[in-house]
């Protein structure tokens, strides 16, 4: 009798907790019900409070300039709501339903919104930067001068949509559907459209922004009448279209060195310039550098940059190698399962000798030294070694840019030495 009478005094308590948090979520519903103001007394009273708006009605409320930062609102209906100046930054927007909704500089940066009803949404100067919106609907949409950039944008529909001056720089369209959108002036920045459906059924309004990198990236296979439609002049379309080797429609080298190799580097990097090779300096000092450095660093390649690796001593047995080799042959190994081919990223320059010492005990150490594509050993003191061995790099680097020669097994230095022994 005691444990039954007790047992029932825990299932009252439970149902009291459970009863006091619907409660609390019914009322948070009509606090933000009542708009902007509301919302922010509330805030500054529950600082700490995550807002749970999960499976809440909000639906054809006027939510404009409501600060709904990172709350969770899983599966609540905004449909019809007005939400401009909204910020739902960080928000978790899941299933949620924001079809007809106003949208008009809403920030959703960073927000989830993953298989959200989108559809027929309206507004200006909306921020989806960094947004995921895999598989969602955007069906319909009628937005100008939005923000997609660095947003994952996998399986979402925007069939029928109206976009105007839209950024989809950096933003992942893999299996996205385009079918019959109506576009002007938009931004197509270092995005791979290459697994982009309904482009060619696309309605240009204006033209658009097609960057080298997104030419790149898509390997011939963006349609003749979306590049048309943006703008693209007839000479690039015809180039891009027959280009054999996708690697080679833009040249960029990244010259990465430590600091000890700073003389050499600076050096390298003038003359190839000079010689129409297009290279950056990236400067390593250590994994966590923040300055010029962190910031190449940490905004890492693109997937056809080369590496031209100064190799010594120091820069071998620096902290920031490990992490570069294996941005490396990750970039390798993804163009090599999308293109079917094998490809060289990094070649490594010879300082000092270090690479062949044998001292070099790095678990990749033979493959490094086996894509060697020059010796400047001495290179201080021996100027005409120093002159020709930059001639012999820099024919090479201008007449295979995408790395061909070093296409076979045993890399670049292999493919040298079968050339001079013919």
């Amino acid at each position: 009798m005691l444990e039954h009478l007790r047992s029932g005094v825990e299932d009252e308590a439970v149902s009291s907790r459970q009863r006091g948090s619907t409660m609390a979520n019914e009322e948070l519903v009509e606090i933000v019900r009542q708009g902007r103001k509301a919302v922010a007394a509330w805030r500054r009273k529950n600082p700490e409070v995550v807002v749970d708006l999960v499976d809440a009605d909000l639906s054809e409320v006027d939510l404009a300039g409501v600060n709904l930062r990172r709350s969770q609102m899983v599966g609540a209906n905004l449909s019809r709501s007005r939400l401009t100046g909204a910020n739902f930054s960080g928000a978790d927007l899941t299933r949620a339903d924001l079809s007809a909704a106003e949208v008009s500089r809403v920030n959703f940066s960073s927000a989830r919104l993953f298989r959200a009803k989108l559809q027929e949404i309206r507004g200006e100067g909306a921020d989806f930067g960094r947004a995921v919106l895999q598989g969602a609907d955007l069906s319909g949409a009628v937005l100008s001068d939005a923000c997609f950039a660095d947003a994952e944008l996998q399986e979402t529909d925007l069939a029928g949509a109206e976009l105007l001056g839209v950024n989809f720089s950096h933003t992942d369209l893999d299996h996205a559907n385009f079918e019959r959108v109506r576009c002007g002036w938009s931004f197509w920045n270092d995005v791979d459209l290459s697994r982009t459906t309904g482009l060619e059924s696309m309605v240009h309004l204006g033209p658009g922004s097609v960057s080298l990198d997104t030419l790149e990236r898509s390997a011939t296979r963006i349609p003749t009448t979306f590049l048309q439609g943006n703008g693209v002049g007839q000479d690039w379309i015809e180039s891009y279209e027959t280009q054999k080797d996708p690697s080679a429609a833009q040249e960029s080298f990244f010259i990465v060195y430590s600091e000890e190799e700073e003389p050499f580097a600076g050096r390298l990097h003038n003359t190839l310039q000079k010689h129409g090779v297009r290279c950056w300096l990236d400067p390593r000092r250590s994994a966590d550098d923040n300055g010029l450095t962190g910031h190449v660093a940490a905004r890492g390649f693109r997937v056809w940059d080369r590496v031209l690796l100064c190799a010594t001593r120091a820069s071998l047995s620096a902290n920031w190698m490990d992490p570069l080799i294996e941005s490396v042959q990750r970039r390798e190994e993804a163009i090599k399962q999308h293109t079917g081919k094998s490809v060289t990223l990094m070649w490594p320059l010879n300082l000092d000798g270090f690479l062949f010492s044998g001292s070099w005990t790095h678990s990749q150490a033979e493959e490094v030294a086996g894509r060697t594509m020059a010796d400047f050993t001495g290179w201080r003191r021996n100027k005409t070694k120093f002159l020709s061995e930059l001639k012999t790099l820099i024919d090479r680097l201008k007449a295979e840019p995408g790395g061909r020669a070093a296409r076979r097994p045993g890399g670049a230095g292999q493919s040298r030495k079968a050339k001079e022994g013919q």
